[in-house]
This record gives C-alpha cells, structure tokens and sequence, in this order.
C-alpha cells in the first residue's frame, strides 16, 4: 500500500500555490520548455540566415549556387509568417 505524501502537491487544492493561482490554474510542468524552444528557434534561424545569405563561407555551403540560395531565401520570405526581423533587412 502507498504511503500518503508528506509534503502537499504544488498547485493542488489548499496549498499556497492555489490559493495564489486560483482554483483552475496550476504551475507549469516545465516552465522552462517555451524558453528553450524559443531560443532553439532562434538560433536555426540565426544559422539558416547565415547560409542563405552567403555569410558563411563553410565549403559544404558553398558547394549550393548563390542564386539557390537567394531563391530560398525568397521564397521563405513570401511563405513563412513571424521570421524573425533581421530576415526583412
């Protein structure tokens, strides 16, 4: 047989969590989670940025015809919603 908790659960009912949330709000599992996607995000967008611009200069990505990549880049720039800002400039 389980053994009750001696420590209550953080957002249930009675605790100092739901009395500060209200009764149909709990804390987020992972509070971080968004953070760290957002910063993923941003950072392959980053990178993405610098290939397609001819940036960089990694002889993988040179192999790829600048007209290829402007191409992409263009075509990113009409179809995907919320780029990030330096995309624009």
């Amino acid at each position: 047989m389980r053994q009750p908790r001696a420590e209550p659960v953080l957002g249930a009912p009675g605790t100092s969590t739901h009395a500060i949330l209200g009764p149909n709000q709990t804390l987020p599992r992972f509070p971080s989670r968004a953070r760290i996607h957002t910063a993923a995000r941003d950072k392959v967008y980053a990178r993405l940025l610098e290939i397609l611009s001819g940036k960089d200069s990694t002889p993988e990505f040179q192999k790829i015809p600048f007209a290829t990549k402007q191409a992409i880049l263009q075509i990113l720039l009409d179809t995907k919603k919320n780029l990030p800002a330096e995309w624009k400039s």
